[in-house]
C-alpha cells in the first residue's frame, strides 16, 4: 500500500461474500466500515455504543427521549453526544432536553404531544415551524395522523396486556418510540383515538378537494383542539 494515498471502495450491497479471495486480500489490508443507515430499531444500540466510547451515561428516561427526538444521522448523533460529553459524564432529562438539537422530522413527536396535551400555542408554533421548512399542510397532517395511528396500535396492544418488548417486535419500533407512545396512549381509550383519526381524515379530504384553504383549515383545526375528543 502506498503511504501517501488512500483508496476507497464503495460496495452497494447489504453483505459482502468474505469467501472470495479478492475480498480476503482486501480485508487483510484495509479497514471495512459498514455504511448502513440507522433505523428506529438499530439507532438506540448505536447511541449506546457512542455513549460508551465517549464515556457518558444518561438517566433512562433521558436516553429514551434523546433516541426519540435526535434523528437517525450517525454523524449528527455523534456531534450531539460530543457536546454533551463536554458538559457532564452523566446527563439528566433536563440536560438532554436543553442540549439536544431536535431533527426537523422528529418535531412531529412534539406536535403529537402538544395535540394530546391540548396545548394550542405550542401546536401552532410547531405547525408554523414546519411551514417555514416548506412542508405542505397535507404532508404535516399525514405525519400527525401516522403518529396517532401508531399510538392507537400501541393502545390496542396495551389493552391486550402486551409487554413493551412485545410491542417493539410486533410494531418493529424502537424502545424510545414505544415508550413515548405508551405515555400518550394511557390518556385515551382505543375508540377515542379512532375518532381522532376519523376527524383528521375528514380534514384531509376537505384540503385535497379544495373545499377549504389548507393553511386556514389546519390552523382552524388547531383552534378547535379541546372541543373534540383529542
Amino acid at each position: 500500500k502506498p503511504d501517501d494515498k488512500v483508496v476507497v471502495f464503495l460496495c452497494h450491497s447489504k453483505k459482502i461474500d468474505t469467501r472470495k479471495k479478492a475480498i480476503k486480500t482486501l480485508a487483510t489490508n484495509s479497514t471495512v466500515i459498514e455504511c448502513i443507515g440507522l433505523t428506529e430499531k438499530t439507532q438506540p444500540a448505536e447511541v449506546r455504543e457512542m455513549m460508551k466510547e465517549k464515556g457518558i451515561t444518561m438517566d433512562p428516561g433521558a436516553f429514551e427521549w434523546f433516541c426519540a427526538h435526535a434523528g437517525y444521522s450517525s454523524s449528527n448523533l455523534s456531534m450531539q453526544l460530543d457536546k454533551m460529553a463536554l458538559y457532564s459524564n452523566h446527563l439528566s432529562m433536563g440536560d438532554v432536553k436543553a442540549m439536544t438539537t431536535v431533527e426537523p422530522a422528529t418535531n412531529v413527536f412534539k406536535m403529537t404531544d402538544a395535540l394530546f396535551e391540548k396545548d394550542k400555542v405550542r401546536l401552532l408554533g410547531l405547525y408554523r415551524n414546519f411551514r417555514r421548512q416548506n412542508m405542505e399542510p397535507i404532508a404535516i397532517l399525514a405525519l400527525l395522523a401516522s403518529q396517532i395511528r401508531f399510538v392507537y396500535q400501541v393502545r390496542v396492544l396495551m389493552d391486550e396486556g402486551r409487554s413493551q418488548n412485545d410491542m417493539m417486535k410486533i410494531l418493529n419500533a424502537s424502545s424510545g418510540r414505544i415508550w413515548n407512545s405508551m405515555r400518550n396512549a394511557r390518556r385515551f381509550r382505543a375508540d377515542q383515538l379512532l375518532d381522532d383519526l376519523a376527524w383528521l381524515s375528514r380534514l384531509d379530504e376537505s384540503m385535497k378537494s379544495g373545499r377549504i384553504d389548507k393553511d386556514a383549515g389546519f390552523e382552524n383545526f388547531i383552534l378547535q383542539v379541546g372541543a373534540q375528543e383529542i
